[in-house]
């Protein structure tokens, strides 16, 4: 048995003995890179009609699409196995003197480790046997663990996708939902089993992690005609997916075939089609979209080399609507109609060669343009180029040891900025100036090397790799060069009433560009091990490590140098590196009856995710920079003349003289966020065409990388009698994994597909709780604990409830309809006073034992402590906490209750013209919340606010689109 225990890092920061044997053994053994797993598997098993394995049979696996063969040759336990293999159809001939042959198909989805058990019978080999294969996505797979479901080629094709953003798919899975509005730039994005996209899940395309570094989520819009399928992995899967916690959303691109095809669509969209926004009471605002896609692919040389190219081309105008409540003091001065436009272009060209049986691989390129221009003030425009070149070669050693080499690289920058001027204020209703992080750029190199080992020996079936890359990141930006200041009230600056006054300044030295260099490597072994006919053991064993991930030299420079006295108090020098990445994983599936139809399942996995660089980035930024911190009541009555605040002073004079510099830095427990999984399942097939999933899951996520103030005193609040330890700082920011959440889930799916229909249903029940915020808080909300406030408790990503169907139907005449209705519980939001109450610059205290994101949920406790809070007539004492007097209308439960739940159903209707079956025309028409139920977004949680809980913006209403699709091919 072996026994895993993790690492402890060593005093002196360095790599433990323990650590450094298992790197320097890992190293030895693997040469650069692990190839994820956009690839799958056949595992052949022949018997004779009594059950007696059958040594050395001839086994060829061939792709019925391209070709693609494999040649091999059972082993002493009767075993065979087709690794490294393009998701596609397949045909496997099983041949021995004396028996008859065996032709089998299977449909190979990505991921997908597929199982035939081929049992041999007496007689001719001139005599063959076929056996149908099930419609992809429908396998029972017997000898996995992994929780897992697939997106089809056809549902890409025939369900209805806004945006044509592939990835939203993705929630039609169990555990799917979609992000957090500030985790979905670029496009819809979707959460997971309770954690967000900046560290929860990564998306792999062909095997590459385009995750953005910084956000988490997918930085290339994929063209939707490009994907052959993806397979979302979550909460259990094996060792040689990494950097993710909850999902691994695994995408395929699509490669040419035996046969010429062709494609060309058009998707449009007008205004006059579509409903008006539920807080719209004016004109319709203007809006088209044209898009346009063609795709083309074939061979080069049957059976050898093809090809496949693909482009898009979109040209949307549009408006943003802004409607804040009538209440709010700042509607006036924002709301109205803005226009924007998007521009964006992509490409993607593959190429893929089989040199001969034992050799073949491809060359893959995506590039992408997108361009997006608001005239609204506060909103981000942005600008996205990106480039990634790909190459990968696999080669076939033995029958049963293969390997796949990869090679990488990737140019991408991210561009963001907003039209709004001037320092920002910060009230309790409303955010007006420039965001100080504002214009801000991420120009970005990689090069990654990838290198997966199969072998097959026994009943063993094991695959080792490693996985490196070197990442160069730069950060452009004009941090809090304008300044920001901060007020407690929405009133009129008054120099006459103190209580206008604003209670802080943050302003820095202006534009700077740092660069960040890392790489990480990454080490993992899996065996899948057939204990018995009926039971397989996946066990695995994975290590991750950065280089860099606390900015041991950044911080040691600064620790050198005298401007940052007394920093050392609060930073080590010698910081070390988390090496504590270890991350077992084991589970075992048991086929009950013994005929592939009814699997149990159940795993444990440990998991390291990734780390986002933004804090190494920033820290260089805010601390290089002269940005300091001003509180001085006596000082910030100058509003709004800065150069009077700071008594005529530059920022460098400044700082020498009164202190107040403002650091942000990696700490020195800044670790990788470390996530437990635990599963147990039942897969159960109703004959070849029906597949019912149903998963528990327990998730705790250890290790979240939240900030707090090191330099606050012992005793609060903040000011002038409790000041702060080091005067020269002021809110010394240091980023530590120190939060952790717990996710509870059922999930439950239903495949099924029938001549000229399919279905599928997904079921989700959760709950998620934890003790901090979010992973990118900078600080807590209570940190003297005057409040007796603990951020433990209901989680951003909570959501209880989700259910989704997606149902196609294919009539007679060339006729279809296919759609998808969701329904969603809300997740909670963050209640707040919308004031700093202690002093410590944070503005999100909350009325004394007032849970964290109390919003979205009845509760009668949580109801009473806000609504005495807003109805305080007079000013008051808590433990030298002074709680404002509000005097505002108190709040019902409904309105405490209201969320961003709700319900939608969109629905698409084609009909197909064919041309003796070579050129077909497919018009559609696509309804997006046919309905028109109106989805909210959270009201506004601001207690100190007179719109309190009045909701002001809503999802988008129905939209129709209408196209057309042309398909080519030589069939």
């Amino acid at each position: 048995m072996l026994v895993l225990r993790s690492f402890q890092v060593s005093e002196t920061g360095g790599l433990p003995v323990t650590g450094k044997r298992l790197l320097l053994l890992l190293s030895s053994i693997f040469l650069a890179v692990s190839a994820y797993a956009q690839t799958a598997e056949i595992r052949v098993d022949v018997t004779d009609a009594t059950g007696s394995v059958i040594v050395g049979a001839k086994v060829n696996v061939r792709n019925t699409e391209t070709g693609l063969t494999q040649a091999l040759t059972t082993d002493q336990s009767g075993l065979s196995r087709a690794a490294a293999l393009p998701p596609g159809p397949y045909e496997v001939v099983t041949a021995m003197e004396g028996f008859s042959n065996d032709r089998s198909a299977i449909n190979l989805t990505v991921g997908q480790i597929g199982e035939l058990h081929v049992r041999l019978a007496a007689g001719s080999d001139t005599q063959t046997i076929s056996v149908e294969a099930s419609a992809p996505g429908l396998a029972v797979e017997t000898s996995t663990t992994t929780v897992s479901g697939v997106i089809t080629r056809q549902q890409l094709l025939d369900l209805p996708v806004i945006n044509r953003s592939f990835i939203a798919l993705a929630q039609l899975l169990p555990g799917g939902a979609p992000s957090l509005s500030g985790d979905a730039r670029f496009g819809t994005q979707t959460a997971v089993g309770g954690s967000n996209v900046r560290s929860g899940y990564s998306t792999l395309v062909d095997g590459a992690s385009l995750d953005h570094p910084i956000y988490g989520f997918s930085i290339v819009d994929v063209n939707q005609d490009s994907v052959r399928e993806f397979r979302v992995l979550r909460n259990q899967f094996d060792a040689e997916y990494g950097r993710a916690g909850t999902a691994v959303v695994d995408v395929v691109t699509r490669s040419g075939t035996n046969k010429y095809d062709a494609l060309f669509n058009y998707f449009g969209r007008r205004d006059a089609l579509n409903a008006r926004n539920y807080f719209n009471s004016g004109n319709q605002p203007p809006f088209s979209l044209n898009r346009y896609s063609t795709a083309v692919g074939g061979p080069v040389v049957r059976d050898r080399t093809h090809f496949f190219v693909a482009d898009e081309y979109i040209k949307q105008t549009s408006a943003y609507y802004q409607a804040l409540a009538a209440s709010n003091p700042f509607a006036s001065q924002v709301n109205g109609t803005y226009p924007n436009n998007t521009t964006e272009k992509t490409l993607q060209a593959k190429l893929d060669h089989q040199i001969n049986e034992k050799n073949s691989g491809y060359l893959r390129y995506l590039w992408e343009q997108q361009d997006i221009n608001e005239t609204y003030a506060y909103n981000d425009n942005y600008s996205i180029a990106f480039h990634d070149v790909m190459g990968q070669w696999s080669h076939i050693f033995t029958p049963s040891m293969l390997n796949s080499f990869q090679l990488e690289f990737l140019d991408q920058n991210t561009y963001r900025f907003i039209l709004a001027q001037g320092a920002q204020q910060v009230r309790p209703s409303f955010t007006l100036g420039a965001q100080p992080n504002k214009p801000q750029g991420y120009p970005r190199k990689r090069v990654g090397l990838n290198d997966t080992f199969y072998i097959t020996k026994g009943r063993n079936t094991i695959k080792l790799g490693t996985r490196l890359t070197y990442e160069v990141l730069h950060f452009d930006s004009n941090y809090y060069g304008q300044g920001v200041w901060n007020f407690n009230t929405d009133a009129a600056f008054d120099i006459n009433n103190s209580a206008t006054w604003p209670t802080r300044l943050t302003i820095g030295s202006g534009f700077s560009t740092k660069v960040y260099k890392n790489s990480e490597q990454s080490y993992f072994i899996q065996d899948d091990v057939k204990l018995s006919p009926r039971l397989t053991m996946n066990a695995g064993l994975r290590y991750d490590f950065e280089t860099d991930l606390r900015s041991q030299r950044y911080v040691a420079h600064l620790l050198n140098n005298s401007a940052y006295a007394g920093l050392s108090n609060y930073v080590s020098a010698d910081r070390g590196n988390d090496w504590n990445n270890v991350q077992p994983r084991v589970g075992f599936a048991y086929d009950l009856m013994g005929k592939g139809t009814t699997v149990l399942r159940a795993a444990y996995g440990g998991y390291s995710v990734r780390n986002r660089p933004f804090f190494n980035m920033q820290g260089q930024t805010v601390t290089d920079n002269f940005t300091v911190q001003i509180s001085d009541p006596n000082l910030l009555k100058y509003y709004p003349n800065t150069t009077a605040v700071l008594g005529g002073l530059s920022l460098q004079q400044y700082v020498a003289l009164q202190g107040g510099r403002l650091i942000y830095l990696p700490g020195d427990h800044l670790n990788i966020p470390y996530v437990h999984e635990l599963t147990a399942g039942v897969q159960h097939g109703f004959g070849r065409n029906s597949v019912l999933v149903v998963d528990f899951v327990r998730q705790i996520q250890t290790g979240l990388q939240t900030g707090h103030d090191a330099n606050l005193p012992a005793i609060g609040p903040l000011n002038s009698a409790h000041p702060r330890p080091l005067k020269q700082f002021s809110t010394v920011t240091l980023f530590d994994s120190t939060t952790t959440s717990w996710n509870t889930a059922l999930q439950v799916q239903f495949r099924t597909r029938y001549r000229r229909a399919s279905v599928q249903t997904s079921y989700a029940l959760g709950k998620v709780v934890s003790d901090g915020l979010n992973d990118n808080t900078a600080a807590p909300s209570d940190p003297f604990h005057l409040m007796g406030n603990a951020d433990r408790g209901l989680d951003e990503l909570d959501r209880r409830q989700v259910l989704t169907v997606a149902p196609m139907f294919y009539f007679p005449w060339g006729i279809q309809i296919s759609g998808v209705a969701a329904v969603l519980t809300t997740t909670p939001f963050n209640i707040t006073y919308g004031r700093d109450l202690d002093g410590d610059g944070n503005t999100s205290d909350r009325p004394a034992g007032l849970t964290k994101f109390a919003g979205g949920h009845a509760n009668q406790h949580n109801l009473d402590l806000i609504n005495a809070a807003r109805t305080l007539k007079t000013a008051t004492s808590f433990n030298g906490v002074t709680l404002p007097a509000l005097n505002l209308s108190p709040v019902t439960m409904s309105q405490l209750a209201q969320g961003s739940g709700g319900s939608r159903v969109d629905v698409r209707g084609a009909k197909e013209f064919s041309f003796r079956e070579v050129f077909k025309v497919n018009l559609f028409a696509e309804a997006y919340n046919i309905f028109n139920t109106p989805v909210f977004n959270a009201p506004t949680a601001t207690i100190s606010s007179t719109a309190f809980l009045t909701r002001s913006s809503a999802a988008d209403p129905r939209q129709l689109q209408f196209g057309v699709r042309v398909t080519w091919n030589n069939r």
